[in-house]
């Protein structure tokens, strides 16, 4: 019986974890999409005008038709100005999002003073199933 040689048995291995790559590619673009919670809720943490880092990320990215209503939950002993609308402490604001599109909403809570929105269309099987789980495993 004749041996393999290092360089063989390295081009198998390489061949299998390529393989194995494919495979967990094509199952990301053709799997079921998630059970995600209708709403993405953000906290606005108590004290969050003084000295505290930024509350919460600068780019929301929801989906229509999975994750497309944004929550503003303020926990803040003050109101904050959301997209023109004051939220009072203890209270939330629900925005429903119903097209795809970029909104940029004013948010006093916010060091920079305003928050952008991103919505996505429902990613159908194939690629862009594919680059939408990938870019939430990147977020």
């Amino acid at each position: 019986m004749r041996r393999l040689s290092a360089l063989q048995v390295q081009v198998m291995i390489l061949g299998g974890v390529a393989l194995l790559g494919l495979a967990a590619c094509g199952w990301a673009a053709l799997a079921p999409l998630p059970q995600l919670p209708k709403e993405f809720v953000i906290v606005i943490p108590k004290g969050t005008n003084s000295q505290t880092p930024q509350p919460f990320p600068s780019n929301i990215r929801l989906t229509l038709g999975l994750q497309d209503v944004l929550v503003l939950r303020n926990d803040d002993d003050r109101a904050q100005l959301v997209a023109g609308i004051a939220v009072s402490p203890g209270q939330s604001l629900n925005i429903p999002f119903s097209r795809v599109q970029d909104f940029q909403l004013a948010c006093s809570a916010h060091p920079s003073g305003q928050i952008k929105v991103s919505v996505s269309a429902k990613p159908e099987p194939g690629l862009r199933r594919l680059w939408w789980r990938i870019e939430r495993l990147r977020t």
